[in-house]
């Protein structure tokens, strides 16, 4: 009987849940949020391997949308954005359909 490397299947798991967070941030930014920056996302996500590892930990276990949020907020530092029930619901859909992350 052939034996399964379980740690190559984790890290494979670990690729697909990270691309996963990352499309969720994305398309909440993009798409629920009307975010005009295309290269916001992409340059936080290629930022985080060199940070802490317990910063790491923090943001993969945060909420895309929250993530997509603290995005938009960082950009114009005078607002708070409060999502409406149809940003929500849009979201928890995307979410839902990509088999993803919601709290």
């Amino acid at each position: 009987m052939r034996s399964i490397d379980v740690s190559r299947l984790m890290s494979v798991d670990h690729v697909v849940a990270t691309d996963r967070f990352w499309t969720l941030v994305e398309r909440a930014y993009l798409e629920v949020l009307k975010g005009t920056n295309h290269q916001v996302v992409p340059k936080l996500r290629n930022e985080i391997p060199e940070r802490p590892a317990e910063e790491q930990v923090l943001l993969y276990h945060e909420e895309p949308l929250n993530v997509a949020l603290d995005l938009m907020e960082s950009e114009d530092r005078r607002r708070v954005i409060e999502p409406g029930p149809d940003q929500i619901e849009h979201y928890l859909t995307m979410a839902r359909e990509l088999g993803g992350h919601t709290s």
